[in-house]
């Protein structure tokens, strides 16, 4: 595991979101939503009940990979 933690410490490139939101039951989730509007994404893809509990935020759909795999037939 910390192999995997150095290795990505030194070859990922990090980003802060400048908008900040509070929408996710779990707080450590909004990044996501957060990254998410920023980037004007269409979609996060998650496993994470509580994320995909939200359904929709602003322009982004969240579903599940399953579902993603369906939309893209």
């Amino acid at each position: 595991m910390q192999e995997i933690e150095e290795a990505l410490d030194t070859k990922a490139q990090k980003y802060v979101s400048e908008i900040k939101v509070t929408i996710c039951k779990d707080p450590q989730d909004n990044f996501l939503i957060e990254l998410a509007e920023e980037a004007n994404a269409d979609f996060i893809i998650s496993g994470d009940k509580l994320v995909l509990d939200i359904k929709e935020y602003k322009n982004t759909k969240i579903v599940s990979p399953k579902e993603f795999i369906q939309l893209l037939k």
